[in-house]
This record gives structure tokens, C-alpha cells and sequence, in this order.
């Protein structure tokens, strides 16, 4: 969990949230991704803060971590993501 700006007043439009959640949770996940011609082994992401909680006052998201490419073949090829996270399949 990764806490982002204190800003006053209504949520940020989506591309804003995006903007502080990449700022915040890239860094975490940077040791394990890789540049250059290969593919990314770590897509970072986050969950959205709902509107109601922004109210609230909740400024803080959890950052999530999916591999992909080749670091997804190397799992094996009987996962598959369910539900945001992965999950292997029966």
C-alpha cells in the first residue's frame, strides 16, 4: 500500500490518479523489470480509490504487480488470470 497526495476536494480525473499511482507504485516494482527488446516482466498497476472513499479521505492505493511476456510463458502455460490476479486454472 503505497500512500499518494493529500489533495482537498473531489476525487482526480483518471488520468491524474494515474499520473500519482505510477509516480508511487513504479518505483516499487523497478528492481524487477526489464528494458530494452525484451518484454517487460513486471506490469504495475493499482486499485482506483472510489469516489466515496476519496470523501472520506482515504489517499493511499495498493500497487499490484502481473507478469507478462516472457516471465508469464516461464510460470507455465496452465495459469491464467482470474480476477485481476493470477489463478491457475483447472
Amino acid at each position: 500500500m503505497v500512500a499518494l497526495p493529500r489533495l482537498a476536494g473531489a476525487p482526480p480525473s483518471t488520468e491524474r490518479f494515474r499520473e500519482f499511482a505510477e509516480a508511487a507504485c513504479a518505483p516499487l516494482f523497478a528492481p524487477y523489470r526489464v528494458g530494452g527488446d525484451v518484454d517487460l516482466t513486471v506490469r504495475v498497476g493499482w486499485y482506483p480509490i472510489h469516489p466515496g472513499s476519496w470523501a472520506a479521505g482515504t489517499r493511499s492505493t495498493t500497487c499490484t504487480a502481473r507478469l507478462v511476456g516472457q516471465a508469464w510463458a516461464a510460470c507455465g502455460a496452465d495459469w491464467s488470470l482470474g480476477s485481476g490476479s493470477a489463478m491457475p486454472s483447472s
